[in-house]
């Protein structure tokens, strides 16, 4: 291999591993668990608002459950920003943590019992 593929390989491989680490958290994990609360596993809004701003009405055991997918979710960011400081540099991570910052702000929490009456 010369030095390029393995420079290609560096840069490239992390977030894609990453990406499909999503991939499999969101379509094992969170979709079941959107539609066990009643809300549509592919509208992106809901999703936002699940595991950004939590979720409103519901069980004890959907809350724990809600909690460990957004550490799921939150080490996937984490090793994303881990990436980004490496490659990019903090002033990158910044400009990121503010939109995800943003994101947390801004999102107003799910209600469980409006979609099941």
């Amino acid at each position: 291999m010369n030095d390029l593929h393995v420079l290609a390989l560096t840069v490239l491989a992390p977030p894609f591993i990453l990406g499909i680490f999503g991939l499999w958290f969101t379509v094992r994990h969170l979709h079941p668990f959107l539609c066990e609360i009643g809300a549509a596993p592919w509208n992106r809004g809901i999703t936002r608002r699940v595991l950004f701003g939590g979720v409103v009405n519901s069980s004890p055991e959907q809350v724990v459950r809600l909690q460990k997918l957004r550490g799921m979710y939150a080490g996937l960011l984490g090793l994303m920003l881990l990436f980004v400081v490496f490659f990019m540099g903090l002033g990158a991570v910044a400009f990121l943590g503010v939109f995800i910052g943003l994101n947390f702000l801004m999102a107003r929490p799910f209600d469980v019992a409006e979609t099941n009456k």
